[in-house]
């Protein structure tokens, strides 16, 4: 045997001794919850895996249980790192993986079905896609999802075959969540940006979606608990939130000037009035009105109007006849107090119940 026959071999045998599928978990102050996370993987029919628990930092017992799973199973890798934020545990689980595929699962939510990895594995490879999606259930904390461990039929299972922009607006569809999707691994050339605290999911999707992919959609596969916490960040008011959401406008009018010539453009061009629009909402509400002057001032929010405006004849014809009514956030200063003002309106005569 020769030199590259060597060579060959020991490739083809590090090949072979590579997990098919990392699944990354960020932890942080995770004990009550991380049992039933790391179990459901345990649980899984498929095999192949490895499972990287990242810590970022936590000051329960988190990390203790993290070393626990360890050591009892050695396809469980426990990692560690100073507190930095999901982000940064993310990306440092993608740096630290050896899967062809990766996948993400919060600490505090978990799978309930059995056949997760072999459904999205099976099918990606079958079909040789890029990315694959499944879908969710909500659950109360404290609650376990009804259908758990269930087993599938993989034959009964549809599979839509779309492109970045089909899934895009037909999978994604303002769903940014990225546990609901196995990735290959490759196809990653992005990190999620650690500067965030919201819409991160966000910004990382539709990076990725940048690229013409090929992407498979299982709208009637739900496997994915999600729990609602009312101490998470998306139930929080924060100013750091409104900052995050202001400033990925300029992230997706960034982005749409990558790919001027594909049919997604338009769907950035949206997503930046999209996310304004929100926004601004937001900002008329309670907690925030009364600070509005400063936080204007602070967001630049009225140099992110003229900037919106500018890309406005790009956007026309993408809307249904709903949207026009969007693009009037960007062109009216005063909506913030328009919106405030007819929302008051309307609880005073009983037209729209508090919450």
């Amino acid at each position: 045997m020769n030199v590259t026959d060597k060579l060959n071999n020991l490739a083809l045998f590090l090949e072979m001794s590579l997990p098919k599928v990392s699944i990354i978990v960020p932890v942080f102050n995770a004990e009550q919850y991380l049992t039933d996370c790391v179990n459901s993987v345990i649980a899984q029919s498929y095999s192949d895996w490895e499972l990287l628990l990242v810590d970022d930092g936590s000051t329960d017992e988190s990390y203790r249980l993290c070393q626990c799973f360890s050591e009892k199973d050695e396809r469980i890798i426990a990692i560690h790192q100073n507190n930095q934020g999901v982000s940064a545990a993310r990306n440092l689980g993608l740096v630290m993986s050896r899967g062809e595929y990766v996948c993400f699962l919060d600490s505090d939510d978990y799978w309930f079905r059995s056949e997760v990895l072999s459904t999205l594995v099976g099918l990606a490879d079958g079909k040789n896609l890029d990315i694959i999606r499944g879908e969710h259930i909500c659950v109360e904390d404290g609650a376990l999802a009804d259908m758990q461990y269930q087993q599938t039929d993989n034959d009964d299972i549809k599979c839509e075959l779309l492109s970045s922009q089909e899934f895009f607006n037909r999978a994604i569809h303002h769903d940014f969540f990225v546990p609901l999707s196995l990735f290959r691994k490759k196809i990653i050339a992005v990190k999620f940006d650690i500067r965030r605290r919201y819409l991160e999911d966000m910004l990382f999707y539709s990076q990725i979606l940048s690229n013409d992919l090929v992407c498979g959609y299982l709208p009637h596969f739900a496997f994915y608990a999600y729990r609602k916490r009312d101490g998470s960040i998306t139930n929080s008011h924060e100013i750091r939130l409104l900052a995050d959401s202001f400033s990925i406008c300029y992230e997706f009018i960034a982005l749409s000037e990558r790919v001027l010539n594909r049919p997604i453009f338009k769907d950035f061009i949206y997503y930046s009035y999209y996310v304004y629009h929100e926004t601004v909402r937001t900002l008329a509400s309670d907690p925030y009105f009364n600070r509005r002057e400063v936080l204007i001032e602070e967001f630049a929010v009225e140099k992110l109007r003229k900037t919106l405006i500018k890309k406005m004849p790009f956007s026309m014809g993408i809307f249904s006849i709903y949207y026009p009514v969007r693009l009037l956030t960007v062109i009216l200063r005063f909506r913030i107090l328009l919106v405030f003002f007819v929302k008051k309106l309307f609880n005073k005569f009983g037209y729209v119940k508090s919450k």
